[in-house]
């Protein structure tokens, strides 16, 4: 991606794998970022919308998916002074994990070579759109990043491509259980549902991937939730995270996001319950779900 346009050896090109942005736009988000007393919430609302613009050119090869916004990052942590993590910021981390696609029939997937920590929204590879939780986070964060860590491929671009990346976690997770109860609905959020202790967690649902199983053993991370008086509706969002292959207990990757507040139900499930009453203890329930060395931590790659 070139924020100031095109090279001169590539604008005489007629190739279809040029990819083109709005230029109207990009160059609108390129001069919105030198407005005066700009907030780090405009900031971050912009490279949001930014994100939007990216997503919907495809870019062609899988592998350049964080190479491809590299220049645009620079620019950004340069008015924003904060750290990139993998097309996330660390100054508004928890809202920046709070991502969900779009599957409604589509495909989406993680492609076979690594390019991205799966709770960075560029681990997808997607037909459909991205969505962002609006930041900041008003209510109750229930996660503490205690690290945040990403290993980029060149030192020469910090902001491009990685080839590995963590985020050391305090929070509290819960055994769940992922089911289809409804084969025919086209929507992924309308044929899943999550169930804790028997217990269904009211919410949609949204896979990263899509889900072909009936039945998946799964853990539930609650994010966010609402507190009045400060949202006039209650509400929570927690990511559904599995068991890293390989790793010791208390290593997870992202499957997908619930979002109790999408679908305008409240908190009295029981399955919601069943957590919420645990979140002044991060670490309750059992042990074997965190790292052994530290209780109730887990590491999320």
């Amino acid at each position: 991606m070139y924020p100031d346009g095109l090279p001169i050896y590539l604008k005489s090109l007629n190739y279809s794998f040029v990819k083109h942005l709005d230029i109207d736009a990009s160059q609108a988000w390129l001069t919105h970022l030198q407005e005066p007393n700009l907030s780090r919430k405009d900031y971050y609302d912009k490279w949001r919308r930014m994100i939007h613009m990216y997503w919907n050119t495809k870019i062609t090869k899988d592998t350049d998916k964080l190479v491809a916004i590299s220049g645009l990052a620079k620019r950004m942590g340069s008015a924003l002074k904060d750290r990139y993590l993998a097309g996330l910021w660390e100054g508004n981390l928890p809202s920046n994990l709070l991502w969900h696609i779009h599957i409604a029939g589509g495909r989406s997937c993680r492609p076979e070579n690594y390019r991205a920590p799966s709770w960075s929204w560029a681990s997808i590879e997607a037909e459909e759109d991205v969505s962002f939780w609006h930041s900041p986070l008003r209510g109750r964060v229930l996660i503490e990043i205690e690290e945040a860590s990403v290993t980029p491929l060149s030192n020469i671009d910090v902001t491009g491509e990685v080839v590995d990346g963590y985020l050391r976690l305090k929070s509290s997770v819960f055994q769940a259980e992922l089911i289809i109860h409804d084969p025919s609905a086209r929507d992924e959020s309308g044929r899943l549902q999550l169930r804790i202790q028997g217990e269904t967690v009211e919410g949609a649902l949204f896979p990263d991937e899509n889900i072909t199983a009936t039945s998946t053993s799964v853990y539930c991370l609650p994010v966010w939730m609402a507190t009045k008086p400060l949202d006039e509706t209650e509400g929570a969002v927690a990511l559904i995270l599995k068991p890293v292959e390989g790793k010791p207990r208390g290593w997870y990757s992202r499957l997908g996001l619930l979002s109790n507040s999408a679908c305008g139900e409240d908190l009295s499930s029981r399955g919601w319950k069943k957590m919420l009453e645990c979140l002044d203890d991060p670490g309750s329930g059992d042990h074997l779900m965190y790292l052994e060395s530290a209780a109730g931590t887990i590491m999320f790659v």
